[in-house]
């Protein structure tokens, strides 16, 4: 099962509230975490190529857009005057260039081509 940002949250955390909103804010762990004081923060900087990128790699060998994640890749892309597509985890650099949909569901599900 695939949950939702709210179960997580309250699975994980153990918070309530009304909406997303209201659990992110009465998520005790999250109270003394501050925020990036610069933009070079890594919230960017490491999220955008190891996260942003190989899922929408992922969306592509799989058939499904991702436009607002490509949108994200770009902007920040160039914001920071830095390929982050390049400098991401591709499909290449994840090992499953060339592979279909089935095979890569595979390699997830048994670790083998």
């Amino acid at each position: 099962k695939i949950f939702s940002a709210e179960e997580w949250l309250a699975d994980s955390y153990k918070t309530h509230g009304q909406d997303l909103y209201e659990m992110i804010q009465n998520t005790d762990a999250y109270q003394e975490i501050m925020a990036p004081t610069t933009i070079e923060a890594r919230y960017v900087l490491e999220d955008v190529p190891m996260s942003l990128v190989p899922l929408s790699e992922l969306g592509k060998a799989a058939g499904v857009p991702t436009p607002n994640i490509d949108a994200v890749i770009q902007l920040t892309s160039t914001v920071y005057d830095k390929d982050f597509r390049a400098a991401g985890r591709t499909l290449k650099t994840m090992g499953l260039e060339g592979m279909n949909k089935e095979q890569i569901e595979k390699y997830f599900m048994t670790g083998k081509n």
